[in-house]
């Protein structure tokens, strides 16, 4: 499926994009909101401003996308994987990240209120720490 089909869908009333292949795809400013991508391939998909409020993206391969300044409030990633992934500014109240794989991944100034984590992480643990430098 290429990005103008799965707009056109979208806009046809279809939510249902489980399993889809986009690999690299330019999904910026998209509104896919409440849509089903579970399972999905978005390896490297551009989903920057992108409206993803209530998406399912259980399972789906995530590794080195753009989600900057995505807005996925009550998202589902359960399971997902988001290695190296970039989450900067975006908004993820409420999102369910359990059992999900997020080494690497960008959270630097995400809204994180609500959000559950894998097990044993902390939102705190997602942002790097700044140290002193004792030379000055």
């Amino acid at each position: 499926m290429d990005i103008q089909e799965l707009c056109k869908r979208y806009a046809n009333g279809e939510r249902n994009f489980c399993g889809v292949e986009l690999m690299h795809a330019d999904l910026s400013s998209v509104c896919l909101a409440g849509a089903d991508f579970s399972r999905a391939n978005l390896v490297f998909a551009n989903l920057s401003h992108a409206d993803l409020r209530w998406i399912k993206l259980r399972g789906a391969k995530l590794d080195g996308a753009n989600l900057s300044n995505a807005n996925l409030h009550r998202g589902n990633l359960v399971q997902a994987s988001l290695v190296n992934a970039n989450l900067e500014r975006t908004d993820l109240r409420a999102v369910d990240f359990s059992g999900a794989i997020i080494t690497g991944a960008n959270f630097n100034d995400a809204d994180m209120w609500g959000m559950l984590l894998p097990n044993g992480m902390t939102a705190s643990s997602l942002i790097p720490q700044v140290t002193a430098n004792p030379l000055g």
